[in-house]
């Protein structure tokens, strides 16, 4: 946010413009990804989660349409949307929400410890990263269902499949990303 202020009675904020568009249309148009484009996005993601989680942040919503990328040149990835980001530690039910009772987030892309309303860590937004890289690698999400509920459970409940055919560094990577308890994943991005 460069400035904010209010102007005829409403609030405005002014902000970064980023040419570009959200990766989630990137990946539809390219649903099998280029290994250096994935890796160059993946460390430009995880380098913006560095710097919001060093200010003590937890993003709370990492999903492809919320990173917006400009292929350059320079290609470039930028995390956007902040609108139900809080401080690490708040639980996910604590924060803002629309209904009382109501956690917020994207299903198809909510670490466990958020679907459950447990404390948030900078962990919390690495299962996204690591949802969102499964999808990036192998085309398609590790924990399918019909409805959000299915989704859900499965994330919850299931450790995703990921296939011996990968690399083994990315394997252990999606392995320790996707883990279910927040202990069990990186520490930081």
């Amino acid at each position: 946010v460069f400035d904010y202020g209010i102007a005829a009675g409403v609030p405005y904020l002014i902000t970064e413009f980023i040419a570009g568009q959200p990766l989630s249309l990137v990946m539809r148009a390219k649903p099998e990804m280029d290994p250096e484009f994935t890796i160059e996005l993946a460390n430009q993601m995880l380098d913006g989660l560095t710097a919001i989680h060093r200010l003590g942040i937890v993003h709370r919503d990492i999903k492809p349409e919320n990173l917006l990328v400009n292929d350059g040149p320079p290609l470039s990835l930028k995390i956007a949307d902040f609108g139900i980001a809080k401080g690490q530690g708040g639980s996910a039910g604590s924060g803002p929400q629309t209904a009382a009772g109501l956690m917020l987030g994207t299903p198809a892309f909510m670490a466990p410890e958020q679907v459950l309303g447990d404390p948030l860590k900078p962990a919390t937004d690495l299962y996204a990263v690591g949802l969102i890289l499964y999808t990036m690698i192998l085309g398609h999400h590790p924990f399918q269902g019909d409805e959000a509920f299915d989704v859900v459970r499965r994330q919850v409940h299931e450790a995703p499949v990921i296939p011996n055919e990968l690399y083994r560094g990315v394997r252990d990577f999606l392995a320790k990303s996707l883990a279910k308890r927040t202990t069990d994943r990186f520490e930081s991005a």
